[in-house]
């Protein structure tokens, strides 16, 4: 008889942390709870220094609203930035995904203050379509390509989209209250 050797699940542990968060407790939590809750168990779950997620703040888009920001194991304050120059335009420019697994602050220089090496960028887009937002992981070291975890992304990014709305018309329904 041989032995066969085990295939490591390297997803099973992300993948159930971050969903478990995305579709158990999001309900129960105010809207702005849910992203800090969410920007800690991301970079927590997939070792990275940093995740957040940002709002968009006019149209066209040239500034963002950073909502919740998880970095070095603490939260930090919102802040709104302007998004020339930024890895976050060229995710929020198409409107899609941007994997930058080493040499981010080559790439933008901009960042380079900050000591990031990978990037990786999804945009959110509401139910018409628009882009409304996006979530990003960042980290001071490469990032192993190919890791099935990042696929989760796309999951949590929807899932983002959809309380962005609800964020935007929590003051409409309020007032109709």
């Amino acid at each position: 008889v041989r032995a066969r050797r085990a295939m490591p699940v390297v997803l099973a542990r992300p993948e159930a942390a971050v969903v478990a968060l995305v579709h158990g407790e999001a309900p129960r939590m105010l809207v702005d709870e849910f992203f800090h809750q969410l920007t800690r168990q991301l970079a927590t779950v997939l070792g990275v220094r940093e995740a957040f997620v940002t709002e968009c703040m006019n149209y066209p888009i040239t500034r963002m609203h950073r909502l919740a920001h998880w970095k070095n194991k603490e939260f930090v304050a919102p802040k709104d930035y302007d998004l020339p120059g930024a890895p976050c335009e060229e995710v929020i420019g198409s409107g899609g995904e941007l994997y930058c697994f080493k040499g981010a602050s080559e790439r933008w220089p901009r960042e380079k203050p900050f000591g990031w090496e990978a990037y990786i960028g999804i945009a959110c887009r509401d139910r018409d379509g628009r882009v409304i937002g996006h979530i990003a992981i960042v980290d001071d070291k490469p990032m192993r390509e190919g890791q099935p975890e990042w696929s989760v992304l796309k999951l949590i990014a929807e899932r983002v989209a959809i309380e962005l709305e609800r964020r935007q018309f929590a003051p409409q329904v309020a007032a109709a209250s």
